[in-house]
């Protein structure tokens, strides 16, 4: 019965330690103002925060790209954050930032701010997103998913106007045999007030090569799970069967 338990917390231990190599890394990114509600024409703060890091090193760098609804938002600059990191480096051509840390660090912190300000013909729910978010501690990448924060505008319309000649209520026919009647002028398609966001390539390392990175963890723990539970089973009925031979022989002697 020793050897049953034995092993048993043994294939235990192995299945856990592999569990913990396999463990996900993660952390949560948010954007908060200092208000709910803006007016045309107005300047306001974007602050983008870190939180809830989840790795054994902590996070030392970030990269990602800004995206935004132009025709109801101007972004004017972007500042730092908290002291202990640096300020962003951004390109306003291919919309990317990156920035980074004199040290690791797993605290809840302000990564950076932008200041926007809300254009004069601006929807009423225009959208800021933060995609391709790639964080790293130093040695491994850690991806997660692209964020996005709506702004409040009171004064916007809801949908952008469409431009429309009107026609005259009594025409005059022409009196002369060259010239024509010009029709109107087409009327311009309305606009959405939610603007497509196209994808694309997440901010890459110094060596050129795109900062992904594989996805582990359930699975892996999964497919572990699989083959260790059936081991645990298959060893424990082995040794109940090797007893139950052994007192078969030994009553078989004594007879």
């Amino acid at each position: 019965m020793k050897k049953i338990v034995t092993l048993s917390l043994t294939l235990a231990l192995v299945f856990m330690v592999m569990t913990n190599v396999y463990a996900v890394s993660s952390f949560k990114v948010s954007m908060e103002t200092s208000k709910d509600e803006f007016t045309t024409n107005e300047e306001f703060t974007v602050e983008v925060k870190i939180s809830d890091i989840q790795d054994e090193k902590g996070i030392i760098t970030m990269g990602g790209e800004i995206e935004y609804d132009t025709d109801s938002l101007t972004l004017v600059k972007v500042e730092q954050g908290d002291e202990t990191w640096a300020k962003p480096s951004y390109s306003k051509n291919s919309k990317k930032f990156v920035m980074d840390r004199d040290a690791r660090g797993k605290e809840d912190e302000v990564l950076f701010k932008m200041i926007f300000t809300v254009n004069e013909d601006s929807t009423k729910k225009p959208k800021i997103t933060l995609k391709n978010i790639v964080g790293s501690n130093g040695s491994d990448d850690i991806e997660i998913d692209d964020v996005s924060f709506t702004v409040n505008v009171t004064d916007g319309s809801a949908v952008k106007p469409s431009i429309t000649t009107k026609p005259s209520d009594n025409p005059t026919p022409s009196t002369s045999p060259s010239s024509s009647t010009k029709p109107s002028s087409s009327t311009k398609p309305t606009q959405s007030t939610d603007k497509t966001i196209t994808s694309s390539q997440v901010p890459k390392a110094e060596n050129g090569e795109n900062t992904k990175i594989p996805y582990t963890g359930f699975e892996s723990s999964t497919i572990l799970l699989m083959v260790l539970v059936p081991a645990i089973a298959l060893a424990i009925f082995s040794y109940i069967k090797i007893k139950q031979i052994n007192k078969k022989a030994k009553e078989t002697i004594i007879k």
